[in-house]
């Protein structure tokens, strides 16, 4: 299930094979108070190691973690328009876009070409988003942008989902 391949952000990020204890806290609680802010971007920041090379999926706070980014040495991956513009040009991070469909809504590449090309790839740690955790479940704006996450989650050796309060029973 998914509570397999994903660790929740919640105050500070867990790593997954740490964190369903975690998960099934804080979805038995009624009214969720802790909103991930700089300190949390932050914390995902230091997760990542030299020489590593990670994922990050689209969204806002996901934007926000590729600016703690900017100069690094490591390598991303992304499907990202946003994540993309945020870090090309800081030498020595290595930032490549998967290309694909765009959809313009997301500033987000999705499709056949996306996956064939996130499917290719071995990552470190994926760093995702969503629009909403829902009955135990996570939701994106798309099946595509789904699909497309999905895929560095299973190829991932560490993973994170980065979200803030306003997420969950959405």
């Amino acid at each position: 299930d998914i509570y397999n391949r994903l660790g929740l952000s919640y105050n500070a990020l867990k790593d997954v094979e740490n964190s369903k204890k975690y998960i099934q806290k804080y979805f038995s609680q009624k009214t969720i108070t802790s909103y991930i802010n700089s300190k949390s971007v932050e914390k995902a920041a230091s997760l990542i190691q030299e020489g590593e090379t990670i994922f990050l999926g689209p969204g806002t706070t996901i934007q926000l973690l590729a600016e703690q980014l900017c100069g690094r040495n490591i390598r991303v991956v992304t499907n990202s328009l946003a994540v993309f513009n945020i870090l090309s040009g800081h030498t020595p991070t290595d930032v490549m876009l998967t290309g694909g469909e765009y959809r313009s809504n997301t500033n987000t590449f999705v499709g056949p070409i996306t996956n064939m090309v996130l499917s290719k790839l071995r990552y470190t740690k994926a760093f995702i988003g969503c629009n909403g955790i829902f009955n135990s479940g996570i939701t994106t704006y798309s099946l595509e942008e789904g699909e497309s996450q999905g895929i560095p989650l299973d190829n991932a050796k560490n993973r994170y989902l980065l979200v803030d309060s306003t997420k969950f029973n959405r």
